[in-house]
């Protein structure tokens, strides 16, 4: 479990990693349309310098872009987090996906480091903070007006934004 740093002027829908990276949100919610993508967005806001990195124990189903990047304090960066059904079968239950997260690691970094892979290489346990982002999905199997919040349409504009 991952402990929450002292008040802060976040909404209470935002999470900390130690004193160094702001997540704003805990689950990522798709709207499943067979044949299309749909996506979330997640914004890290770093309060200390850092390098981040972002992956998903699924990766046939789902993409993050970008996957990983370095932030200087008061930095935010937007990261897509893509669920693409086009390749992938179709679940009959939810069940099969009920497990699907992201995982979001940091490490703290000096002031002006450049050897950033060789950090994240050295990093102990200790020094890596970690935080699940949980899926849920809402299987439609109606297509969504284009442009409609939640649809395939309106995800990948707000990915591309």
């Amino acid at each position: 479990m991952i402990a929450l740093c002292c008040v802060r002027p976040w909404p209470s829908s935002t999470f900390f990693l130690c004193n160094m990276l702001v997540i704003d949100i805990d689950k990522a919610d798709f709207v499943v349309v067979p044949g299309h993508s749909s996506s979330r967005a997640v914004i890290l806001t770093a309060e200390s310098p850092c390098s981040w990195k972002v992956m998903t124990n699924a990766p046939a189903r789902y993409r993050v872009k970008p996957t990983a990047g370095t932030l200087g304090a008061g930095e935010s960066v937007k990261v897509s987090l893509i669920l693409s059904t086009g390749s992938v079968a179709l679940p009959e239950t939810l069940t099969e996906w009920a497990k699907d997260k992201f995982l979001v690691k940091a490490i703290p970094l000096p002031a002006g480091a450049t050897d950033v892979a060789e950090r994240w290489k050295k990093a102990g346990p200790e020094n890596v903070k970690q935080f699940k982002v949980l899926c849920t999905h809402t299987i439609s199997t109606a297509a969504s007006p284009a442009g409609a919040a939640g649809s395939p349409a309106a995800a990948s504009k707000a990915a591309e934004a």
